[in-house]
């Protein structure tokens, strides 16, 4: 598939400037651009585009034109990505293995490794760690035994950090080794990746550790020694380096022995071992830093003076913040990888880094510098992304049949990250399914498992809200406190709906996605329009700020909405409305079941991982069935006879005595509509207003055989003859509207 020349790309864009061969500026599209500042320069192939202002790159700036990315590229077939890595599988233990694969990483252009663990149950193989106690096992050393194996021979043990390495070391240069089952972490937190328990088996060993040649590996190398000192014979830190002086950065055992070079007579692995030795032979014992004296106090980079007199540098204090905390102002609200701060909370780091050098005004100045911040660090708001779920310990993706299943540790930028680890092995939540089970209806169950589901990606393609009614008293509403902890409390907003209808109240919606309706009000919506809006919603809507200037939000929330009444509006009666509600009805509570009043939290405590896999498992169902939310028919049936009951004009149609439905009959508009009133107050209902319930007549009552007619006609009635405009296939009694005065 043939990429575009710069050449053919620049007619999409405006305010184009040459800068030199295949080289350009023009108008960004990603923002509201007055100076050419997007940047682009076709080179080895690819089309390169980067916007300093706004910080877009050329996926961005693609997929705001509507173009596809591969356009960027030129011819580059599968083929060209070059073999793919064979996958290896390393046994821990005849029943523990973990397995190395490669998948295609479309950013780096290159194959990235990624792990599993797999573990047997009977004669399968199952993915995931065993669990003992309903938690996974900490894995053992990759090949553990050879510990006992070294110290029973006096040997030195190598102690590295892969599995390929091991496998190098034991099977290439015959040499006892092993290492730790989860990789070195990173530079900052090497404890992360070594497990205390493990100290004991290195008992009356000689290790010597060999760290990859990167700064991880080296911290890693470091805090091992440290943790094997006290029980070891001997520690020593190898350098691979002071005998392999050109090996690549990153490089470990396994690349010196594929690029070495052997001495005459000696076979690579001869070559490499007998050096390996030699360099573990001069190198000292490992000795820990000496604790430092206290040192001097040091004072930030963004602070200017000396001693006491240190005074705050705005300019690099603005600057280095952002730097540091990687956030992005969206619609003035800070977000960084972790998802939305707000600004009390910013306010407050702000309050504390500069608190020793600020002497009054804390609260002004915090406020100020957090101002300058959002200015700083505008972005544009990024498209919703639903091919992506973001966990505290990774993302999870879609696979190539749509549904979310791949894993990766890597945590990008997003705007909603849950409070929950993505655990597939979690323990089935026991005590959250005895809870469906005890309020809902079984087939109801998986309506609720699926609009859930839905509810963790932020799109409304489903167009609904659910509303989930009772008698009161079932604990129908325990399921949106459980879903506001799974979900997370900063992407649910938990209000009534009634709240939409006052100023900034749609505000509150921004970036959220569930709106949580715990007790719904029996009063009705004066205006549904704002409802249904963002029930259905596509497109930008507006959103008045207090104190600030209105904007325009993206909103893609979903509702969820407890009561003992459906939701009602006063002058819609529209089946717009009425189609965006999925209402069901929770079981009436059992006269001996007693209550956990403590039920959510313990579940929240004990099984929100488990419950966040239940949703997953919901959210895959409703993708695998083309986004139709199973529904059983007799919810169905129940559902269309409580709109039904809340729609006057349909039942005024269906149940008033007061008129005749047939063809060559007629009625005026005012005989309808006193005949409507009289109707509604009899039935405690709240009457449309004349105009609206013309018009909702003139929709509903097709399907009776009621047409408007649009010219005057003439008929009589006990106050003589008159003549106006009516309908046609409905007649009013005039005993009836007289009977009700």
């Amino acid at each position: 598939m043939s990429g575009l020349h710069i050449e053919e790309l620049l007619p999409c864009f405006q305010g184009v400037k040459r800068l030199g061969d295949r080289h350009y500026k023009a108008l960004c599209p990603c923002h509201n651009d007055h100076e050419p500042s997007l940047d682009m320069l076709e080179k080895d192939g690819k089309i390169l585009m980067a916007c300093p202002v706004c910080e877009a790159d050329g996926r961005r700036v693609m997929e705001t034109l509507g173009l596809p990315v591969k356009e960027l590229f030129a011819e580059q077939r599968r083929s060209e990505r070059g073999k793919k890595p064979p996958g290896v599988d390393y046994h821990y233990t005849d029943s523990l293995k973990k397995s190395r694969y490669y998948v295609w990483n479309d950013k780096k252009q290159a194959y990235k490794k990624c792990f599993c663990w797999y573990h047997k149950r009977g004669a399968e193989w199952v993915k995931g760690l065993p669990k003992e106690n309903g938690r996974s096992i900490s894995p053992p050393l990759y090949k553990q035994n050879n510990i006992e194996w070294a110290k029973q021979r006096g040997k030195v043990l190598y102690l590295v950090e892969g599995e390929k390495d091991v496998d190098t070391l034991t099977k290439k240069l015959r040499l006892p080794a092993v290492c730790s089952p989860h990789g070195a972490a990173t530079a900052k937190n090497p404890a992360k990746k070594w497990d205390s328990a493990y100290n004991a088996l290195f008992s009356g060993a000689d290790v010597a550790v060999i760290p990859d040649n990167d700064e991880a590996g080296q911290a890693f190398a470091r805090y091992v020694a440290g943790q094997l000192l006290p029980v070891a014979q001997s520690v020593k830190v190898l350098d691979l380096t002071e005998e392999w002086e050109n090996l690549k950065p990153k490089g470990d055992i396994t690349d010196v022995y594929e690029n070495d070079t052997p001495d005459s007579g000696k076979t690579i692995a001869e070559t490499v071992a007998l050096r390996l030795v030699a360099l573990t032979n001069r190198t000292t014992e490992y000795v820990p830093p000496a604790h430092e004296e206290e040192a001097a106090p040091t004072h930030p980079a963004w602070t200017n003076g000396s001693g006491n007199s240190r005074k705050l540098n705005e300019q690099m204090y603005v600057t280095e913040f952002i730097a540091q905390n990687q956030v992005r102002c969206i619609n003035n609200k800070l977000y960084s990888a972790d998802g939305a701060i707000e600004d009390g909370k910013a306010r407050q780091l702000i309050i504390r880094d500069i608190l020793p050098y600020v002497k009054t005004n804390h609260g002004d100045k915090a406020e100020k510098l957090l101002r300058s911040i959002k200015a700083l660090c505008y972005t544009e708001p990024p498209k919703p992304d639903t091919g992506h779920l973001h966990f505290q310990n990774g993302t999870l993706s879609k696979d190539k049949d749509g549904l979310f299943t791949v894993f990766s540790e890597e945590k990008d930028f997003c705007l909603n990250r849950f409070p929950v680890k993505y655990d597939p092995n979690a323990p089935k939540p026991e005590r959250f399914l005895r809870y469906l089970q005890d309020v809902y209806q079984g087939d109801d169950q998986i309506t609720i498992q699926q609009y859930c589901g839905y509810c963790l990606i932020p799109t409304t393609i489903l167009q609904k809200a659910l509303i989930i009614i009772g008698e009161g008293g079932e604990g129908k509403s325990v399921l949106g406190a459980i879903l506001n902890g799974v979900i997370g409390e900063e992407n649910c907003y938990n209000e009534s709906i009634s709240t939409l209808q006052k100023a900034f109240g749609v505000a509150n919606v921004e970036g959220k996605l569930l709106f949580i309706d715990d007790d719904l009000s029996e009063s009705v919506l004066t205006n549904a329009r704002m409802f249904k809006n963002l029930v259905t919603n596509k497109t930008t809507i507006s959103a008045e700020k207090k104190f600030v200037q209105s904007n325009q939000i993206l909103s893609f929330v979903r509702f969820v909405c407890f009561g003992n009444f459906t939701l009602q509006a006063l002058y819609d009666l529209s089946e717009g409305f009425q189609r965006r509600q999925l209402i069901l009805q929770a079981k009436p509570k059992e006269p001996d079941r007693i209550d956990n009043p403590f039920i959510d939290r313990e579940i929240l405590e004990n099984e929100a991982e488990g419950v966040m896999m239940w949703l997953l498992e919901g959210l895959n169902a409703l993708i695998q069935n083309n986004w139709q939310i199973t529904v059983s028919e007799r919810t169905k049936e129940k559902s269309d006879s409580f709109k039904r009951e809340n729609d006057s004009v349909l039942l005024f149609l269906t149940e008033c005595d007061g008129i005749k439905l047939g063809e060559g009959l007629r009625a005026h508009c005012t005989g309808l509509y006193t005949a409507y009133e009289h109707f509604c107050r009899d039935n405690m209902l709240t009457p449309l207003k004349e105009r609206n319930f013309l018009a909702t007549l003139k929709t509903k009552g097709r399907t009776a055989g009621i047409t408007k007619i649009g010219y005057p006609f003439e008929l009589i009635n006990k106050n003589g003859r008159k003549k106006a405009r009516g309908f046609e296939g409905i007649s009013v009694s005039d005993s009836y509207i007289y009977l009700n005065y």
